[in-house]
């Protein structure tokens, strides 16, 4: 057996428990599994036992009629973990937790083997958002689950399912009131996605991009990450291109228009379980390779402070006015063009102790990153230095 792809879910319960699932594709289209199992998430059957030892997931694969694992997504966050499997005959297969509607069946039950999810034949792109909302007492009181998944078509349709739990109209259906969606439904108005973003834990907004460059966002805009401008949350898509002074306008005194150059959209992603930190930010990769964005940075500072309100984007390299607002171009370590990849990382311990870091990887190899951790460069023993780029010295 040789291994094509590792994969790795981290679920963490209201009790405080970490648990984890990790995934295993082979080159010839079979996909093994183990770990924690307490929803079916292994998806190897009648079983919630954990596997100590890798097991071939049931029902696809070589040799079966769904033929080859050609794609997999493990959605996970805190609290839940789901898996989506597209095969060989072009259709998608889901197993694991479904307390939030995630698997979009109509129920709650969860699988422990993958079954056909006939709505996301053809998918490409899956994300997901999975938390829970603590009611009376916190660790060990009662709570919600709620789940937050898109899947994007091949012919750029985009479904979402799951639990709006605060009524932002993360799935662009028009509603603002705390809804589930228990199918995959389409995200309304727009059929031409070529890329699709979600904001992790309580943040709820989302980015698309369409196959002719234009944006589009909706959700939860409380820190202005929906188009730079404004706080009014949208329910429905919401097209940047229309709005004056967000992909165009001026900067420093310099005049700027990315609209129609943008070919990658992120949304950098908040540490698991965080209510009060995290970013709230919309990013934009043209195809130059500049890095553009707008809301809140979030850099964890402490709440209240000007620092953490900033409208600056992660790594501009400067400390911009708090007040200042619309897209801002990030000041990057390298040129460009010398771009290989942009990357994200986020790690935490509920609300006390965690990091989040924007990683860049360079066309010769080099590794540079932004909320650098303790370590990775000489001189850096503390996270003083969170706006700016520095290089991972090895």
């Amino acid at each position: 057996i040789k291994i094509d792809r590792v994969y790795f879910s981290n679920d963490l319960n209201r009790y405080h428990q970490l648990y984890s699932t990790a995934y295993f594709l082979t080159t010839a289209g079979d996909l093994y599994s183990c770990g924690f199992n307490g929803s079916g998430e292994c998806g190897i059957g009648n079983t919630t036992t954990p596997q100590t030892t890798p097991s071939k997931v049931s029902n696809i694969g070589v040799g079966t009629a769904p033929g080859a694992v050609t794609d997999f997504w493990n959605l996970h966050n805190s609290y839940s973990s789901m898996s989506f499997a597209k095969c060989a005959d072009g259709k998608v297969y889901g197993w694991g937790d479904n307390s939030g509607y995630g698997l979009g069946d109509g129920t709650t039950t969860d699988r422990s083997a993958p079954a056909e999810i006939p709505a996301l034949s053809g998918t490409i792109k899956m994300v997901g958002f999975n938390g829970t909302s603590y009611h009376s007492g916190g660790f060990g009181g009662s709570s919600d689950t709620y789940v937050i998944n898109f899947a994007l078509l091949s012919n750029g349709r985009l479904k979402g399912a799951g639990r709006d739990f605060n009524g932002y109209g993360i799935f662009a259906d028009g509603d603002s009131s705390v809804h589930y969606v228990t199918t995959y439904t389409d995200v309304s108005g727009v059929s031409s996605f070529t890329d699709v973003d979600l904001s992790s834990n309580w943040n709820y907004h989302a980015v698309g991009l369409t196959s002719d460059g234009s944006v589009f966002t909706w959700g939860n805009n409380s820190e202005g990450q929906l188009d730079g401008l404004t706080t009014s949350e949208q329910t429905t898509p919401h097209k940047l291109d229309n709005v004056t002074g967000c992909l165009s306008g001026s900067f420093d005194g310099n005049t700027y228009d990315i609209r129609g150059q943008i070919k990658r959209v992120l949304i950098p992603k908040a540490p698991n379980g965080t209510t009060d930190q995290g970013p709230e930010v919309t990013v934009f990769i043209t195809n130059s390779n500049e890095i553009w964005s707008f809301g809140r940075s979030g850099d964890g500072t402490a709440v209240g402070s000007t620092d953490k309100y900033s409208y600056c984007p992660l790594a501009i390299g400067v400390h911009a006015d708090p007040e200042t607002r619309g897209v801002q171009k990030w000041t990057l370590p390298c040129d460009p063009s010398e771009i290989k990849e942009l990357k994200q990382h986020c790690t935490n311990h509920y609300n006390y102790y965690f990091t989040y870091s924007m990683v860049i990887l360079t066309n010769d190899g080099k590794v540079f990153m932004s909320g650098a951790p303790p370590g990775i460069a000489p001189g850096v023993t503390t996270h003083t230095n969170k706006r700016y780029w520095q290089q991972v010295l090895f």
